[in-house]
């Protein structure tokens, strides 16, 4: 048996297991690696360790089609490796340096998007010679390299293969025939007074050949053009959602100068808890130069649906809301929502009379009450089995006149774990009427925390500094309610977040799932970031390649190209005399007929076709 020191345990003996069980060829490519560089290669010691680079292993996506594209498979992995070895091994030694496990998760969905890219086009009837999908990514083409990460990155639904700019130079070289030297000359020679009309005609052709060659180089220009448009709105659209993620983490971040919210994890001890509090309270008032006492506390504790929370997790709430309102020379208030559904029929009473007791005996007076009447409740949440005819009465339905949106769209907590299993299998995932109780909406909550916040003055008469404080943070309903007002501003306050989750996996989604608000929501400018993104657009523009001069073809602008271009027209004169003529009018037409298969030469005009129409009509 081997000594304890020699035992390869924790994240390397997961991560030499997974080696093991890589198709053959990563290995010897990693043996090929290091003895060219030595022992201080490219790869980490644990970043094998992930069960995502295993074969077989899909992202749990809602999409049926990404799932399938980015399914890992060993060829994927090869090719992953590859590609990473080759490009370290081209670098010089002081620009080389260790890839992480999240860099080989996301290389792995790289190369396994370029795989499926290859069998997609070969199916289109490309031959196989021809793709150099693969070739190019392990040499870190930079064009393919950039247009596969966005494309993984965004996983639309509306993906097509077809708008990417490599696939399109693919078929376009595949589809169009080879263009010819340019710069072809009309041979002089002695013309015969009998074949003078023959020779003549043969002029016109080959002028009008070297008039489409000058467009076809045209055209292509304009293509390059507009892929390298194309590419640099991908490099600026990739670099705009990095600094919107960017702003959106610094307002998590409690270093941050803008900092506006945390998001922490709720202690079995009460003093963790207060300490934490403290920290916040301390920053807060740090910000503005204010005393802690003159920080304006709103605790608020939602107990809609007691059945989803833990009973230690609630006492906590219940404690350290007794902290927070009970604090030395302070003008802090709690909100506690009572319950509005219990699992087991008429017990509703006994869960509030548990919930009031709790507050009593934390040292609480409740003092006020006040309802949230929601408007169109005629879903599950109202209903009892069997159904009450009183059920639909605006009594049952309605509390006060004033009415609150009822929230319809509900989410589930992901654990974000890599080994955890996902949340359901099933297609549509039912909803269960705790969950709907709980889950109040950004709507309902921005405008408790709006009622709240009204009419709340400073002593001193300047701006007041409320801090927010979520005991049941859930699925962060009050911390997405608080960001509405916060960004509207109609509080006139400053505004600051802290949300409590019953644990560390809570605590990670929650975070995760404010960022991902917040980046949207900057993106698509509906709230303003502490920092700048930039315009929609690059600020560099490529600028379109002049027309050529053409010797007997004319420019038409009326009539398009498939890609937008103006295309060209036999002139009116030229038909005239050759179109119809007796002897060469055939052998013309023929070779007018061919030139405009594959050019566009002679596109109808669009609105003199319209018209025609509309005067046939009756």
């Amino acid at each position: 048996m081997a000594t304890k020191d020699s035992q390869v345990l924790g994240g390397k003996r997961m991560a030499l297991l997974n080696l093991l069980e890589l198709p053959r060829t990563v290995g010897t490519r990693l043996l090929e690696h290091i003895s060219k560089l030595g022992p201080q290669t490219t790869f980490s010691d644990e970043c094998w360790a992930s069960k995502k680079l295993q074969p077989g292993t899909a992202p749990r996506l809602a999409n049926k089609q990404w799932n399938q594209r980015l399914t890992v498979t060993g060829d994927g992995v090869s090719l992953m490796v590859d590609a990473i070895c080759t490009q370290q091994e081209e670098r010089l030694p002081v620009a080389r340096r260790k890839v992480g496990k999240d860099e080989l998760e996301e290389g792995v969905l790289h190369a396994q998007m370029v795989l499926w890219m290859e069998q997609a086009v070969t199916e289109m009837g490309i031959p196989s010679s021809q793709v150099t999908f693969r070739e190019d990514f392990i040499k870190h083409d930079h064009h393919l390299v950039l247009e596969v990460a966005t494309a993984v990155s965004e996983k639309s639904t509306k993906f097509d293969l077809a708008e990417m700019s490599c696939v399109q130079k693919l078929l376009k070289a595949h589809r169009a025939d080879a263009h010819a030297a340019l710069g072809t000359q009309v041979d002089s020679h002695k013309i015969q007074a009998a074949n003078l009309e023959k020779e003549e005609m043969d002029l016109v052709m080959k002028s009008i050949e070297h008039d489409l060659r000058l467009y076809s180089v045209w055209q292509t220009k304009c293509d390059d053009r507009d892929a390298a448009m194309f590419h640099a709105q991908l490099q600026h659209r990739v670099a705009r959602q990095h600094r919107a993620k960017e702003a959106s983490k610094s307002l998590l971040s409690l270093d941050s100068e803008s900092w506006r919210a945390q998001v922490v994890t709720l202690s079995t001890k009460a003093h963790l808890n207060a300490r934490k509090l403290q920290e916040c309270l301390s920053s807060v008032a740090k910000n503005h130069n204010l005393a802690v006492s003159d920080v304006r506390v709103l605790a608020v504790a939602n107990w809609a649906a007691p059945s989803l929370l833990q009973a230690e997790g609630q006492r906590q709430q219940a404690s350290l809301l007794a902290i927070i309102v009970n604090m030395t020379d302070s003008q802090n208030i709690g909100l506690v929502l009572t319950p509005g559904h219990v699992n087991k029929k008429g017990m509703l009473w006994k869960e509030e009379e548990e919930c009031r007791k709790l507050i009593v005996n934390s040292n609480l007076n409740s003092d006020y009450h006040f309802a949230m009447c929601f408007a169109g409740r005629g879903d599950i949440r109202d209903q009892r089995t069997g159904g009450h005819v009183w059920r639909n009465t605006d009594l049952l339905k309605k509390g006060c006149v004033t009415e609150l949106e009822m929230n319809q769209d509900f989410i589930t907590i992901e654990d974000l774990a890599e080994d955890a299993a996902p949340t359901s299998t099933q297609e549509y995932f039912q909803v269960s009427k705790s969950e709907k109780v709980q889950q109040l909406g950004c709507s309902a909550t921005q405008q408790l925390l709006k009622s709240a916040l009204t009419g709340v003055t400073a002593r001193n008469g300047s701006k007041p500094v409320t801090l927010v404080v979520d005991l049941t943070m859930h699925t962060c309903d009050l911390g997405k309610g608080f960001l509405q007002e916060h960004f509207a501003g109609t509080a006139n306050q400053h505004m600051y977040y802290l949300g409590f989750a019953e644990n560390e996996a809570e605590a990670e989604w929650g975070q995760q799932h404010i960022i991902e608000l917040l980046t949207s929501k900057f993106l698509l400018k509906e709230w303003k970031p502490p920092v700048a993104l930039g315009s929609d657009e690059p600020e560099e523009q490529i600028t379109s390649p002049p027309q050529p001069r053409l010797t007997l073809l004319a420019w038409c602008n009326k009539s398009k190209a498939k890609n937008g271009l103006a295309s060209v027209r036999t002139p009116d004169k030229v038909l005239r005399q050759w179109y119809d003529h007796a002897e060469h009018g055939p052998a013309f037409k023929k070779f007018l007929d061919e030139a405009r298969e594959k050019h566009p030469l002679d596109l109808p005009d669009k609105a003199r076709s319209e018209s025609k129409v509309a005067m046939m009509k009756p």
